[in-house]
């Protein structure tokens, strides 16, 4: 096998593990959240998944029912046939039969001459579950986390930056928080990204239509003052009054002006780019959430410090820790005072001499101290 195939493989197996990780995470939520049987829970969500297949295949219906609070109607609803689940579980037909049966009894499925559907109104939520979609989006930005650490983003990045061509896909660089005025209850962000493209888009589309500032950088995340779409939470603002809420201030960079109100806390908050919002566009889905909180700075690991460099650390001193006896202090001391001014001169004294009358006298820098022996 050559290196290429090699890497190849590495990647597949890191793309396993993670994948593996997500779908055993959403699977314990669903166990944790209904009480159900497994199969049966299998069964559901088979049945789910093929109601709204025309849905995810229409660009036009997965924009119109993509908010969290905007349920797929029955009429849009594919049919299942109790043979396609068989095919596609690879369970025993009696086994669909028999518990399809019970489920609609129970009032989880409907019977439709085009199939089986789950119906909107289903007393257990069953497709419109809110807390276990805002768990599934907790997993899949864990997943894109976990896989954007085992993938060269440094070179995603480069393409994006050196020379990119018209339809090269862009991205969110980079948020800096301009300004906050409580005054006003507005916050100021600049919003980098990695090239020109699509952001004359994002102008036209916000210019046609104010309110849609809000859906083409939608704003989550938030503890005391939560952001969203309803009205009163964090997000941009979208009154077709002046000011303009997303500008551009230099065509010739890369770079969007946004207007939020209200104000958030100090916790963390995440500012999207929702391609959905602007029809036409290509952004990296790496690249397409940031995270910020409102006090002025920069909001990326790629932002320089905005303060001087700490001074070097000084030499310390090697000291002898071993030094018990006046020899080896007086060595440590004489090197240690030999590294600071640096006009001394270490000076080899004399050890002490015996005077004429018995005493002892200690030279120690030029200073001498007589003791008188006795015995």
């Amino acid at each position: 096998m050559n290196s290429e195939n090699q890497v190849g493989d590495d990647l597949i197996r890191t793309v396993s593990r993670h994948t593996l990780s997500y779908v055993l995470c959403s699977i314990s939520e669903l166990f944790r959240h209904y009480e159900f049987d497994p199969v049966d829970l299998l069964i559901i969500h088979a049945v789910l998944n093929a109601n709204v297949l025309n849905v995810m295949k229409d660009p036009v219906l997965d924009r119109q029912f993509g908010s969290v609070h905007a349920v797929e109607p029955d009429v849009v609803k594919l049919g299942v046939s109790r043979g396609s689940l068989v095919r596609f579980l690879n369970l025993p037909m009696e086994t669909i039969r028999r518990r399809a049966n019970r489920l609609i009894k129970q009032g989880v499925l409907e019977e439709r001459p085009d199939g089986l559907i789950v119906s909107k109104g289903n007393q257990f939520r069953f497709g419109n579950n809110h807390e276990l979609q805002r768990k599934n989006i907790v997993f899949v930005r864990k997943l894109l986390r976990d896989l954007a650490r085992s993938e060269p983003l440094l070179e995603r990045a480069r393409l994006m930056t050196e020379s990119p061509g018209p339809n090269a896909p862009n991205g969110l660089k980079m948020v800096r928080v301009i300004s906050v005025d409580t005054a006003t209850d507005r916050a100021v962000l600049d919003v980098h990204f990695y090239n020109l493209n699509y952001l004359p888009i994002i102008i036209a589309r916000y210019t046609a239509n104010n309110t849609r500032a809000k859906t083409i950088f939608p704003i989550s995340g938030g503890s005391r003052v939560r952001a969203g779409g309803a009205s009163g939470q964090v997000q941009v603002m979208s009154s077709p009054s002046p000011p303009a809420a997303i500008t551009i201030p230099d065509v010739t960079k890369p770079i969007v002006r946004i207007l939020v109100s209200p104000i958030g806390d100090y916790s963390t908050y995440i500012l999207g780019i929702s391609a959905s919002g602007v029809p036409g566009s290509l952004f990296d889905p790496l690249f397409s959430e940031i995270r910020f909180k409102f006090r002025p700075g920069c909001f990326n690991n790629s932002c320089a410090p905005e303060w001087d460099p700490a001074l070097p650390p000084f030499d310390e001193p090697s000291i002898d820790y071993l030094a018990k006896d006046y020899t080896s202090f007086r060595e440590t001391m004489i090197t240690a005072m030999s590294r600071v001014p640096s006009s001394f001169t270490a000076r080899i004294m004399p050890p002490a001499v015996a005077d004429w009358n018995g005493s002892r006298s200690c030279i120690l820098h030029g200073s001498s101290i007589s003791t008188r022996e006795t015995g």
